[in-house]
């Protein structure tokens, strides 16, 4: 026994078929790319665009845009997005390319501090009552340290 447990069908709300064919997701993308595509084929059509090859067009890129969400990749290929829909798989890859990090502790953890400390003084720098009365205080307990340890100027 591996110690992996499937969840039973019951609890899994995305499974549900509409049309026997489309689930949730793949049901709303079509109808969301199928009001775009009669948008696009509506303002090509007023521009002078022949109606056959832009409807034909629009129609194959609903269908593979709706395809890549019925498509699962088998969970054996879990190192290039097992379990998950192509369209996940994509838009995951988009994401990543995006926002590149390394999830390791204490990795960038120099550039982190850095910032924080660059932060701190631009706080600091700023001409604001309430930094410089905070200051202030600070300046007045290091100067009333140095006057009890005999280090007055």
């Amino acid at each position: 026994m591996n110690g992996r447990f499937e969840v039973p069908r019951e609890f899994d709300s995305t499974d549900d078929k509409y049309l026997k064919i489309f689930s949730l997701t793949s049901l709303l993308v079509l109808m969301v790319m199928v009001t775009l595509s009669v948008m696009a084929c509506k303002l090509l059509i007023f521009f002078g665009v022949p109606s056959v090859p832009a409807i034909a067009v629009f129609v194959i890129i609903t269908i593979a845009v709706t395809a890549t969400t019925m498509i699962p990749i088998p969970a054996d290929n879990y190192m290039s997005g097992g379990g998950n829909t192509v369209a996940q798989v994509i838009i995951k890859r988009f994401i990543r390319r995006r926002a590149r990090c390394i999830y390791v502790k204490g990795y960038n953890q120099y550039r982190l501090d850095s910032e924080a400390m660059w932060l701190v003084k631009e706080a600091l720098d700023k001409d604001d009552s309430v930094l410089r009365y905070e200051t202030g205080i600070w300046q007045g307990i290091q100067m009333e340290k140095k006057e009890k340890h005999g280090g007055g100027e």
